[in-house]
């Protein structure tokens, strides 16, 4: 039974090649049609997470802003308490009194 249904497998695989044959162009051209669109599909992911990201960076833009002025802030206020300078006028107030004495 088993060597009846090799040699039936064996004569319809032979029958079956000028069918193949015969189709093998129409094969060929759909392989080359999905692959084309699969290019165009992961082309368009690709320009899809490119976008994503975009918007992304563009909506932490202000939040960046933010985090930066604040370092530079606390870099400021930090310089101003180490040198206690309170206030920007009591400094030139000292500078000007020392260029009076210096003047007279």
């Amino acid at each position: 039974m088993g060597i009846e249904l090799t040699v039936q497998l064996a004569a319809g695989l032979i029958k079956a090649i000028p069918q193949l044959v015969a189709s093998l162009s129409q094969i060929i051209a759909a392989i080359v049609s999905s692959l084309g669109k699969a290019v165009g599909a992961v082309f368009e992911i690709g320009k899809n997470i490119v976008i994503g990201l975009w918007e992304g960076i563009k909506s932490l833009a202000s939040w960046l802003g933010e985090k930066v002025s604040g370092f530079f802030s606390g870099i400021v206020d930090g310089a101003k308490s180490l040198l206690s300078i309170n206030s920007p006028s009591k400094v030139f107030a000292g500078i000007g009194q020392n260029m009076g004495e210096g003047s007279a």
